[in-house]
């Protein structure tokens, strides 16, 4: 993982979707990584662990200008985490984009982003309708430039 990445989780982290998901027979969750580890794990149950090591950028979009980052503010400290309020959506919700197209990945664009602003009312963020307006009317293009990227 690239050191442009804002943060790097530093063990794992469970969230509770309420998704319930299909698994091949025998197996109690679904796993999704780069070959070499498995980055998202998401049971039978809809619990999805991220794990440790994965790395992210928080909310995006966010642009680098003469080594300055403009972009998305990922809010104030959370008392309750002492992390920032988009902190462990802009996690989950990083990890499950990033696998999204994977082989027997079960959710669709849509239900991630209502995991999104799950995670954000939870974790008390006032602006959460409109970071989730945000990432449900722009993340499908801002993925598409970002795929794009990869491959110019």
């Amino acid at each position: 993982m690239s050191d442009d990445w804002k943060w790097r989780l530093a063990r794992d982290y469970r969230y509770e979707t309420g998704l319930a998901v299909d698994c091949p027979a025998g197996a109690a969750s679904l796993q999704f990584g780069d070959g070499k580890q498995t980055w998202l794990t998401i049971d039978a149950d809809g619990a999805v662990t991220v794990s440790a090591g994965y790395a992210w950028d928080g909310c995006s979009p966010k642009f680098k200008v003469f080594n300055v980052v403009l972009g998305t503010p990922d809010g104030a400290p959370n008392p309750q985490t002492g992390r920032p309020y988009t902190y462990f959506a802009s996690l989950v919700h990083d990890a499950l984009y990033q696998f999204m197209d994977a082989p027997g990945f079960p959710w669709t664009r849509a239900q991630i982003d209502a995991v999104f602003l799950q995670i954000l009312r939870a974790d008390g963020w006032c602006w959460a309708g409109l970071y989730y307006a945000a990432v449900r009317y722009a993340g499908g293009a801002y993925r598409w430039i970002n795929q794009w990227r990869m491959f110019a």
